[in-house]
């Protein structure tokens, strides 16, 4: 289920793997600004988390693709700020933004 109708940039990145880090980003600021403009429609909010963590999946993305977690801090502070503008918990903005840099 997609949270914004007619949005077909916000795909399941588990499906999506071979974007760059670039696309990772754009994909994420897209659908960041449209999360923090239009919100989440009341009868949707279960799925709210299922939304937050395909941001989440994209910040981790771009990670694994060469950003740095500097880079990446100022986009992961919106995210949190969306997810408590949303009702989230600490736990579950924690959860949001526990990235961990791939090794190997």
């Amino acid at each position: 289920m997609t949270m914004i109708p007619g949005n077909g940039n916000f795909k399941n990145i588990v499906k999506d793997t071979n974007i760059s880090a670039d696309e990772a980003l754009q994909r994420f600021d897209l659908n960041l600004d449209k999360l923090c403009s239009c919100g989440i429609p009341p009868e949707e909010m279960e799925y709210k988390m299922k939304e937050l963590s395909t941001l989440s999946a994209w910040l981790q993305e771009a990670l694994e693709k060469g950003q740095t977690m500097q880079d990446l801090q100022p986009r992961a502070s919106k995210l949190a700020k969306l997810a408590f503008d949303l009702g989230c918990c600490r736990e579950e903005v924690e959860v949001l933004l526990t990235i961990y840099p791939k090794h190997g």
